[in-house]
């Protein structure tokens, strides 16, 4: 997604001051994206962190527009794609089981599509082989095969991987009766009353706290994603580190979340 997408104005009347800091941020993933390398391995990553950025664009086009329940969905989805690419990141002996995952999902979903028999036959032996060499593996997980918990364990999330906003022990957490489709969002309790309300304005918190967690979390991709594959932008990664905290904390009071009467 080209950040020119992203209108200014919109930006700014719901985050003032953060464009500009969403631009730098934009011209060193486009840097950091596209290095060079021969590596398959670093290629791989390096091509699941711009589906990292685009995510991350989506939502702060959601977030600025006060989409927040959409945004915090998809923000669940950027820290999960996060972990997932750093967890490749960490052992290039990992890029076949990624790959072979890869081959599965192209074959059904062609299947799904109903591609003709004739495409599907010049996969189908690729597919079968896959399944051949996987068999007792839980796809359901995702091409890992592991727990969101033990992923997110291996990788070091939860050991406070966002600093003090604890993205996985709060946000995270919070964002699973959203992202289920649960009652969360719409119930509330005043004065003695239990009761289910859309009243406007009372989302716009959920914004704004998926806007700060998804500036953080991606930024600290990218300097996990440095550190394993040693590519080299180590300066330039430091001083987006040092300057995410106190823009992530000025995202967070720009909308304060409403006061609860109990």
């Amino acid at each position: 997604m080209d950040p020119r997408h992203l209108d200014e104005a919109i930006v700014e009347a719901s985050f003032p001051s953060f464009y500009k800091h969403f631009l730098e941020l934009a011209a060193f993933s486009e840097r950091f994206s596209e290095c060079e390398t021969k590596d398959r391995h670093a290629q791989a990553v390096l091509c699941q962190c711009k589906v990292l950025w685009d995510r991350f664009q989506s939502i702060l086009m959601l977030a600025s527009a006060e989409y927040g329940p959409s945004a915090i969905v998809l923000y669940r989805s950027l820290v999960e794609l996060s972990a997932s690419i750093i967890y490749l990141a960490q052992d290039g002996n990992r890029l076949d089981e990624f790959m072979d995952a890869g081959k599965k999902a192209f074959f059904e979903n062609m299947k799904e599509f109903g591609a003709s028999a004739e495409k599907l036959a010049l996969i189908e032996p690729d597919y079968r082989a896959v399944l051949n060499k996987y068999k007792s593996k839980n796809w359901n997980a995702g091409w890992h095969g592991l727990s969101k918990k033990t992923l997110f364990d291996t990788v070091g999330f939860n050991e406070g991987a966002t600093g003090k906003h604890e993205f996985y022990n709060t946000v995270y957490s919070e964002s699973s009766d959203i992202v289920h489709a649960g009652p969360l969002l719409t119930t509330y309790y005043r004065f003695g009353t239990w009761f289910h309300s859309i009243e406007h304005g009372q989302w716009t918190h959920l914004a704004s706290s998926a806007m700060a967690c998804s500036y953080i979390m991606t930024i600290e991709s990218y300097r996990r994603t440095n550190e394993l594959l040693r590519l080299g932008f180590d300066d330039e990664l430091t001083k987006l580190v040092k300057e995410c905290e106190p823009v992530a904390e000025k995202l967070l009071n720009d909308h304060e979340k409403p006061g609860e009467t109990v």
